[in-house]
């Protein structure tokens, strides 16, 4: 109740224009010890709540995490998170849709597309990290080959050290230092 208030006497009154509230791994609620159907039930009482206020139109939600919206609320007590919205599947990269990324290798094209083949290769089109790895490729001119993708490869992603030096991608971590893995 207090953050519903809060929203809607201090967020709403000192912005007026529309608010986005932007919840990042959204899933990490399945571990949670405690109850966090209240949370949900308060977004969908927004929602609902908009035709008797219409400041509430200007207040909106992106839930982001893998889950779905019923897996959001287990309290058998509460309506699932059910309201309007869309949910939008992401999938891995493929050769074709990674085009604009070989583009920006900085090499000549057919280099770029060996290298990015490459980088595909060792990644499996996984978003973060093919852009992880031509962000690293981008920054180095002296990566030429199939064998110099393997050697960065091996470098930031596999070596022991790498942890050390690569930086967390676990639940938000971004340290460099971290150990949670």
């Amino acid at each position: 109740q207090r953050w519903m208030r809060a929203m809607s006497e201090v967020v709403l009154e000192k912005c007026k224009k529309p608010i986005v509230v932007f919840i990042d791994e959204v899933d990490v609620v399945h571990g949670l010890t405690f109850s966090t159907s209240e949370f949900f039930a308060g977004i969908r009482a927004f929602y609902n709540s908009r035709n008797q206020d219409p400041e509430l139109s200007r207040l909106h939600f992106c839930l982001i995490g893998v889950t779905t919206p019923s897996d959001l609320t287990k309290d058998v007590k509460t309506t699932p998170l059910n309201v309007g919205g869309s949910r939008i599947e992401l999938a891995d990269f493929t050769a074709a849709n990674t085009r604009r990324l070989a583009a920006n290798l900085g090499r000549d094209s057919q280099t770029n597309e060996q290298l990015l083949k490459r980088i595909l290769y060792w990644t499996g089109g996984h978003p973060y990290l093919t852009q992880r790895f031509c962000k690293e490729v981008a920054e180095d001119p002296k990566i030429r080959s199939a064998e110099d993708i393997d050697d960065l490869c091996q470098r930031e992603f596999l070596s022991p050290g790498a942890r050390d030096t690569a930086g967390c991608i676990e639940a938000g971590c971004r340290s460099r230092s971290c150990r949670c893995r």
